[in-house]
């Protein structure tokens, strides 16, 4: 296995999570959760611009990337603080139905799968 095997096998990992996150972050944009931040890799921050309520983030490490929603957190902090019930915020993940919760949460998986179900059905079609 020579390095540029291993560094394209890398580019292409970070690709397929680009795409995960990009699903996670569209899926949420359509059914009202906000995002607080999408970034493409992890670790510190090289790059960062707001455009409404998001940061665009380009991060030091680029494999992969996360998408942050409002209040992601708050079952983590409930906890903590020994709360009955996490506060359910207008706009917050939690703050969402669990019908969009499952849609936001599905979105991830299922958007890697869209140009590969776009080709094969131009495919078809033709």
């Amino acid at each position: 296995m020579t390095l540029l095997t291993i560094a394209l096998g890398i580019v292409g990992l970070g690709v397929v999570v680009l795409f995960h996150e990009f699903g996670h972050f569209m899926m949420a944009r359509l059914v009202g959760v906000q995002v607080e931040e999408f970034s493409l890799g992890w670790g510190p921050r090289l790059l960062s611009r707001k455009f409404g309520n998001t940061a665009y983030t380009i991060s030091a490490f680029p494999i992969g990337g996360y998408c942050r929603m409002k209040g992601e957190d708050s079952y983590r902090k409930a906890i903590e603080n020994g709360l009955d019930e996490f506060p359910r915020e207008p706009g917050s993940f939690f703050g969402a139905s669990p019908a969009k919760r499952i849609l936001i949460s599905a979105g991830g998986p299922m958007m890697p799968r869209m140009p590969a179900n776009t080709g094969a059905a131009k495919r078809r079609l033709s």
